[in-house]
């Protein structure tokens, strides 16, 4: 499978329930391997719902396209969006996947 169908497989997916979110993880990992272990080896704390939400920030998608994955409010993606960036000092005009991924702790 090459990188193009796994991410469209990603894109089809809903994260509902703790088993859709081991599924998609797994899946999102076998596009991005080191995604995760960065997150981790810089000492970010995430939570379960960060992970989610940012994985999704790392496939480029939309905040409609996030909350019709999570089964959320489009309102909620704005507000888990800015919590993260304030929680986590991301500067307003920077995205927040560029600035964890070049950030050292």
């Amino acid at each position: 499978m090459n990188y193009h169908t796994n991410k469209r497989d990603l894109l089809s997916l809903k994260i509902l329930t703790p088993q859709d979110w081991v599924t998609f993880r797994q899946k999102f990992n076998s596009i991005y391997p080191d995604f995760f272990p960065l997150m981790h080896s810089k000492g970010y704390g995430l939570t379960d719902s960060e992970e989610r939400l940012l994985s999704l920030e790392k496939l480029n998608l939309t905040s409609s396209n996030i909350a019709h994955i999570l089964g959320i409010s489009l309102q909620s993606v704005y507000t888990a969006r800015y919590r993260l960036r304030k929680r986590l000092n991301v500067p307003d005009k920077e995205s927040i996947i560029g600035f964890l991924e070049n950030r050292y702790p």
